[in-house]
């Protein structure tokens, strides 16, 4: 619920604090922080659980509130647009605007079939339980979770570079077919850590696309209702990720790993 809430400011907010020279860079640059926790989160949250089971939340409290202190040092005023005489702004606005706009509403209904497939929970739950399907440790399944993680962390450095000079029609079809080949894969491939590299091919996509699709957004939605609109993108982009989870456990538990990962070939494509 909080995420839902601080996430779309935090975007809208990038747009006020960079020249639109940047703004693609910058968002890119943004998700560095997202995918370099998802590849150390495992095996230190697994450590620290080790020694105490509260030190793992103790460690998010206190990531939280130095990252609302840092907050206070940001020093550019912030434009809040003022309604017009007779203006109403709601929810559904954001909806309607994403709506009206033919390449924000396509990229938006395939960003959701790839969260359901690939949400980093339901792909790290899909992993856990196969390795311990085929008798890995807990450690090796800790590492096995950061390997996959590190995907995300190379498409965040290495985004604004590939976007400068890839066409974004190229960069969406690659994007688009890695999912499902990299699922009929994972269907297929014995042994585990190859699972682990093929994953964070999959999450090597994740910042590049999301940092085209953010500039588009940019670009196509007025500062006013930028707030709204990243509001709707988030609700209709996390909201298939539970789904996705509870699809993948429910599967796994009735037909193993090979038959989730082929339903995920069917959703991402």
């Amino acid at each position: 619920a909080c995420l839902g809430i601080s996430n779309p400011t935090g975007l809208a907010a990038i747009k006020q604090l960079v020249p639109p020279s940047q703004l693609t860079q910058a968002t890119a640059q943004n998700q560095i922080r997202y995918f370099a926790a998802t590849m150390g989160g495992p095996p230190v949250g697994g450590t620290l659980f080790g020694v105490a089971r509260a030190f793992p939340f103790l460690s998010a409290a206190v990531g939280f509130l130095v990252s609302t202190i840092l907050l206070l040092f940001i020093r550019k005023p912030m434009k809040v647009e003022q309604l017009a005489p007779g203006e109403k702004r709601n929810t559904a606005e954001g909806f309607r605007i994403l709506a009206r706009q033919p390449v924000l509403r396509l990229l938006i209904v395939w960003i959701m079939g790839s969260n359901m497939a690939f949400t980093h929970s339901g792909v790290f739950l899909a992993l856990i339980a196969t390795a311990e399907s085929r008798g890995a440790s807990a450690s090796f399944t800790g590492m096995l979770l950061s390997i996959a993680g590190v995907g995300g962390l190379v498409g965040s450095l290495i985004a604004g570079p590939v976007i400068k000079r890839v066409a974004p029609a190229k960069l969406f079809l690659t994007a688009a077919w890695i999912g499902p080949v990299a699922a009929v894969l994972l269907a297929n491939v014995s042994g585990l850590v190859p699972l682990g590299v093929i994953v964070a091919c999959v999450f090597l996509r994740g910042p590049i696309t999301s940092a085209l699709f953010l500039a588009y957004l940019a670009a196509m939605v007025p500062d006013k209702a930028q707030g709204r609109v990243l509001g709707a993108v988030m609700f209709m982009s996390m909201i298939a990720a539970p789904v996705g989870v509870f699809a993948i456990g429910t599967i796994f538990d009735q037909a193993g790993p090979v038959w989730v990962f082929t339903v995920m070939a069917v959703v991402s494509g």
